[in-house]
């Protein structure tokens, strides 16, 4: 399997498997939620609403051309 794309050491691109496309889903924890946001927009990049889980995370989502579901979160400090 030739790995064509390497993010933070995670093959994320296999084009010797289409059946294999569209099946991953990555996570990211950024400190800055609402900053990255802002700044993926200004490079075009449209993300899902955000959302709230109670007492864990603040998350938004985009899903990349093959289907592959792309999360960024923010952990929520103590008495959130």
């Amino acid at each position: 399997m030739p790995i064509t794309h390497v993010f933070a050491g995670i093959p994320t691109a296999d084009f010797d498997s289409a059946l294999r496309a569209g099946n991953a889903l990555l996570t990211l924890i950024v400190d800055d939620l609402d900053g990255e946001v802002d700044e993926l927009a200004q490079r075009g990049i449209e993300l899902g609403s955000i959302d709230t889980v109670p007492g864990a995370v603040r998350r938004t989502s985009l899903t990349d051309l093959d289907g592959s579901r792309i999360t960024i979160g923010q952990p929520l400090g103590p008495g959130h």
